[in-house]
């Protein structure tokens, strides 16, 4: 994936994957903004699955939250008149 609006790397997902109680059914992203780390973890569980050739690891849900509006500069950037409504 190219980088755009995540800090998050592929490590970090496998880290999370690895440490959390087994097997993931659901993978919850808070922030998820344009949804580029979601793709990745998605990619991420699809990796682990084939990895370990898992069955029960396949019904992992992932679930992006996100306002869409952005963090606190992208709202300070934008026009003072739109930032009122």
């Amino acid at each position: 994936l190219e980088s755009f609006m995540t800090h998050v790397t592929a490590s970090d997902i496998d880290v999370v994957l690895q440490v959390a109680p087994q097997p993931v059914s659901l993978y919850v992203e808070l922030g998820s903004y344009q949804g580029e780390s979601a793709i990745l973890a998605a990619q991420r569980v699809a990796k682990r699955i084939a990895d370990v050739g898992g069955s029960a690891a396949a019904e992992t849900t992932i679930l992006a939250v996100d306002t869409f509006i952005g963090d606190l500069r992208v709202l300070w950037e934008l026009d003072p008149q739109v930032r009122k409504k």
